[in-house]
């Protein structure tokens, strides 16, 4: 049985960092808005008024940001295989 050769750096989890940067992001929205309460007040008032339309496009939406960040996770981790090699 054959070893690998071990790398000699440590391999950059691309997608732990993405997807942390999103939850930053996230989190950093909620808080603002949880930290106003006008803009709190706004912001339920708005999404209770929402269309069905509008519900629709924003869940492709949100569908279409993942399918960004799981595209964009691949292509950073197939350039980093390639580097390696």
């Amino acid at each position: 049985m054959t070893t690998p050769p071990a790398s000699r750096t440590p391999r950059i989890r691309v997608g732990a960092i993405l997807y942390g940067l999103v939850v930053l992001a996230a989190s950093a929205g909620l808080l603002a808005i949880s930290a106003d309460p006008a803009l709190r007040t706004a912001v339920v008032e708005r999404g209770l008024t929402l269309e069905p339309g509008e519900v629709v496009a924003l869940i492709v939406a949100g569908f279409g940001a993942i399918a960004l960040l799981l595209a964009l996770t691949r292509l950073l981790d197939r350039r980093e295989e390639r580097q390696a090699d």
